[in-house]
């Protein structure tokens, strides 16, 4: 379905929450999602339908100079954009050509697709990064269920079935 993006000012003061100044950050017919703020604050990475053939790419939006550029150009689509703990790479979701849904790495600066973070692993909807060398991941399974993957020894943890679809890293040792 058609999606948008919007950035907006929050101010919290006095348990009350205000949202202002509220923009549509890629106005345009067809999908905007995953928005992942980059750590240094400066730009948003997200998920965009860029062109015709239907198939979703990673953009980068800069917050200052609200302009978006699109970082990749593939025959797939690429899904969950975010920098990896390093910063040296963009990782997403990439619904390959056989339908397999796996982590793969983009050099942050030029975009060029890299490698697949874990041949092994399949059926990955969701994904955040829990440290240098793991992940945490919804796969696709039935019922679905919530992993953890470490990258270094291979490691593929069940934690649960029925999961949400959304987590992040608190911190070292705690994710929501």
């Amino acid at each position: 379905p058609e999606t948008e993006i919007f950035l907006a000012e929050i101010e919290i003061k006095n348990n009350l929450i205000k949202i202002e100044k509220a923009e549509n950050i890629n106005n345009h017919k067809g999908y905007d999602n995953q928005p992942f703020f980059t750590p240094d604050g400066k730009s948003i990475l997200f998920s965009s339908e860029t062109d015709s053939n239907k198939k979703i790419h990673t953009c980068e939006y800069n917050i200052k100079s609200k302009k978006i550029k699109k970082l990749t150009q593939t025959q797939t689509s690429e899904y969950s954009p975010m920098l990896t703990p390093n910063g040296k790479n963009i990782s997403a979701v990439v619904v390959e050509e056989d339908s397999a849904q796996r982590v793969w790495l983009y050099d942050a600066k030029t975009g060029d697709k890299k490698s697949c973070l874990h041949e092994a692993t399949d059926s990955i909807g969701y994904y955040a990064w829990l440290g240098n060398d793991t992940i945490i991941y919804y796969k696709l399974t039935n019922p679905h269920s919530l992993r953890v993957l470490n990258l270094k020894t291979g490691d593929d943890n069940w934690l649960c079935d029925h999961p949400t679809r959304s987590f992040k890293k608190m911190n070292s040792t705690t994710f929501f």
